[in-house]
């Protein structure tokens, strides 16, 4: 497997309906093109999940956190010496000191919330995936990485039913 992780994504096919309540509710895929190129360095996003804390322990209660974009490039330079390369089909956030995803986030989702094109209200968009980050989570300057999800809208609906 590369260390770059490209194509870090999964679909999973659930046995039965989903429940929504207050708590469990859709999240938007980025359907439209100028919404899926967007360039999220220096804009909020929110990451969620169960990892680990900045006391080392995982979370029983979901956690969430507010992370500037970064531009790839600025990521590829903490990561090229590590012979990892970071491309268009991926995102990278955060790198301040204590506020990253941590081991246990995988899988979880980046997030923007606003008003986006085409839309009357703001509403939560998913454009990222927890793939990977820096050894010890929270470092300076060694941000996360997370699959662009905009990349694979082909694929998900080809592959749903």
């Amino acid at each position: 497997m590369s260390k770059s992780q490209p194509n870090d994504i999964l679909l999973l096919k659930l046995k039965n309906d989903v429940q929504f309540t207050k708590w469990i509710i859709p999240i938007c895929l980025p359907l439209d093109s100028s919404v899926g190129g967007m360039d999220f360095t220096k804009l909020s996003l929110e990451v969620a999940g169960f990892g680990k804390t900045e006391n080392s322990t995982a979370s029983d209660v979901k956690q969430r956190l507010d992370l500037d974009g970064i531009d790839n490039s600025q990521c590829e330079r903490h990561y090229q010496p590590k012979n990892v390369n970071i491309t268009s089909k991926q995102i990278c956030a955060g790198g301040e000191e204590g506020r990253d995803s941590c081991n246990g986030d995988s899988g979880g989702p980046l997030m923007r919330y606003g008003n986006f094109p085409n839309s009357k209200y703001p509403y939560y968009l998913l454009v990222g995936i927890v793939s990977f980050g820096p050894k010890k989570c929270g470092t300076k300057d060694a941000p996360g990485v997370y699959t662009r999800v905009s990349e694979y809208i082909d694929w998900i609906n080809s592959n749903i039913d």
